[in-house]
């Protein structure tokens, strides 16, 4: 029994990075068509692309949806990082985990020179998520490996 606990603690903690990558592309997505809605647990560098993309469209009026689609493609590559790291999390994999967790991190900094503080907190929020998924992996495979040597 604890160890479908633990398993389903490991691969709750692994779906946070669907949750990550999906709210970032529906950001990005909202962003194209002229919203400014975002999710304050999407990603920093996303919504960074996104201004990037959306200046860069200025100079082009004729061609402003055009520029922002093709300004999804970095987006779209970004959140394959963090749909990857979820599948292999969920997995078992401790790296992606680890991974996910450094690369969330990172993005977490880039919202304070932003500065989005709500944005932050809430990555401080989904970051300790990830940490109990990983911590989960770990007693899982003391689990797993102390009953096999039984």
């Amino acid at each position: 029994m604890k160890v479908a606990s633990l398993h389903r603690q490991m691969k709750s903690g692994a779906y946070n990075f669907f949750w990550i990558a999906g709210l970032s592309m529906a950001t990005s997505i909202f962003f194209l068509f002229g919203t400014r809605s975002n999710f304050v647990v999407g990603l920093g560098i996303t919504q960074f692309m996104d201004t990037v993309t959306h200046n860069i469209a200025q100079s082009y009026p004729n061609a402003v949806r055009l520029v922002r689609l093709i300004g999804l493609v970095p987006d779209l590559f970004i959140c394959s990082i963090f749909v990857l790291c979820g599948v292999l999390a969920a997995k078992g994999f401790r790296w992606a985990f680890l991974v996910g967790m450094l690369l969330y991190g990172l993005d977490a900094i880039l919202t304070l020179v932003s500065p989005d503080f709500i944005g932050f907190g809430f990555h401080l929020f989904f970051l300790w998520f990830l940490f109990a998924g990983l911590r989960a992996l770990d007693k899982l495979k003391k689990v797993t490996s102390s009953n096999s040597t039984l």
